[in-house]
């Protein structure tokens, strides 16, 4: 590892703006510099009061969101920004759900840092495309879930490293629980699960299910929230969303740049489905919309018990 920077010195004004934010989805991580958003990712784990009770010391959880920030590829959209627009909108929808007083200290920790790593050293492409291009990461993951494995397995790379050791004062049965959780709650952000999901929503809301079994459980909980967070732009104010959309149709595009390179090279062939390899449905809103809005009433009902699946 690299010699990790130090720590930025604060720019107060900015700080300022955007703490006031810091619980809501008003929050624009584009509006700030990459220094200020170390800030900002660090006062959600300080507003949570969670470091002490976690047994994480400030100073190591700093090097850990430095090196982070430095495994981010300078993507569209798939970025540092990414990174922490998610991890601040996964806080703002857990404190609206009022998850932070169900969870544990552990589970919340860990939802945090789910939200910081979820797509640690994103490539700027997509799984089917990996598939497609015989690529070395899906070779890896045996074409399952490919990114998301490999987020997961960084993460704890990183937070495993000698030079960061984050979870160092954990017991076994402490480092076992956080890392189901964290593992459980980027594996569900393969949006070729989403269909999982929305499936087991519509049965908790199905009258003929028994009371009984409309209950959800910690877990599918964290993992509804942060597949909400990760796709949450669109829920933002329209000055926000905007912006984020037309990063995410830059990298598609890009993609698309990178897919006709590979036919040419041979790596691909035309048999290859661009539209599958580089889905339309998710540039032009509609099913990125439909998407979101099958999860976002699982948080809007949080306390009913019960989970309403909209539309």
């Amino acid at each position: 590892m690299s010699t990790i920077p130090e720590w930025p010195p604060r720019n107060e004004a900015n700080f300022q703006r955007g703490k006031k934010a810091l619980k809501t989805l008003h929050f624009d991580a584009l509006s700030f510099s990459s220094d200020d958003l170390l800030h900002f990712c660090l006062e959600i784990f300080l507003e949570l009061d969670i470091l002490a009770r976690v047994k994480v010391p400030i100073d190591k959880l700093k090097r850990f969101i430095l090196v982070v920030r430095s495994c981010m590829f300078d993507n569209p959209y798939h970025n540092w920004y990414h990174a922490i627009d998610v991890t601040q909108t996964v806080y703002s929808l857990a404190i609206t759900a009022g998850m932070t007083k169900q969870l544990g200290d552990i589970e919340v920790f860990a939802l945090i840092i789910s939200g910081l790593c979820h797509d640690l050293e994103h490539p700027g492409v997509n799984n089917p495309f990996l598939v497609a291009s015989r690529s070395d990461l899906a070779t890896l993951y045996n074409d399952r879930s490919v990114l998301e494995n490999h987020h997961c397995c960084r993460a704890f790379q990183l937070m495993l490293h000698s030079e960061i050791q984050l979870l160092s004062e954990f017991t076994n049965a402490e480092y076992v629980s956080f890392r189901a959780v964290v593992l459980n709650n980027i594996l569900a952000t393969d949006m070729a699960r989403h269909g999982e999901y929305t499936t087991k929503l519509k049965r908790l809301t199905d009258p003929a299910t028994p009371p009984d079994d409309r209950k959800i459980d910690k877990q599918f909980e964290m993992e509804i929230i942060i597949k909400c967070a990760d796709t949450s732009n669109v829920l933002k104010p329209f000055n926000v969303a905007k912006k984020w959309a037309m990063r995410v149709t830059d990298e598609f595009f890009l993609q698309v740049c990178i897919y006709c390179f590979a036919v040419c090279i041979g790596s691909l062939t035309l048999d290859d489905n661009p539209l599958h390899i580089c889905p339309r449905s998710l540039c032009d809103g509609g099913g990125l919309v439909a998407a979101v809005l099958s999860l976002r009433s699982a948080l809007a009902h949080r306390k009913l018990n019960c989970v309403v699946v909209t539309g």
